[in-house]
């Protein structure tokens, strides 16, 4: 299983501007909608952000995985974003993140949304790929991270 079989060029996202976590899942979600892979981006953004109320995903070292399974996709999907600037993510590190990594998976297939999860969790071990993710400046750029940093996990 890679990551690749989950997201795509058109789900990488190069300098987002965000102010704050709130505004980047909604800018996220809107650009899941734009690209076709949900309807209703405000509906998603609450669920994930009523996920965050329980918990931070910000892991630390300036990265942030919120995940959650909606029935607005089929199967699972993974957005990234590098940030244009840092933003708080109310990381128990207190580190701002820079990174998002935001998977959505499918309420029927829970086994698929853990297994994604989990090599997201793995790739994030990688500080090649992470330094390749924060230096890249193109959509182009950031894929070629993945693939490679994909590439060295098997």
């Amino acid at each position: 299983m890679k990551l690749l079989d989950y997201t795509a060029e058109d789900l990488l996202l190069n300098g987002l501007l965000a102010r704050d976590r709130e505004e980047c899942i909604s800018r996220l979600c809107e650009h899941l909608q734009r690209q076709g892979r949900i309807e209703d981006p405000a509906a998603l953004t609450k669920a994930i952000l009523k996920r965050e109320e329980v918990e931070s995903t910000a892991i630390g070292g300036g990265i942030a995985l919120p995940h959650v399974r909606s029935e607005q996709v089929k199967g699972a999907v993974v957005a990234i974003a590098q940030l244009a600037g840092p933003i708080d993510f109310d990381a128990a590190d207190d580190a701002p993140v820079d990174l998002v990594f935001l998977l959505l998976g499918s309420r029927r297939l829970p086994g698929q949304h853990l297994r994604v999860l989990a090599r997201v969790s793995k790739l994030m071990h990688d500080r090649e790929f992470l330094r390749g993710m924060r230096e890249a400046r193109s959509v182009e750029a950031m894929h070629e991270s993945l693939r490679a940093g994909e590439e060295r996990l098997d």
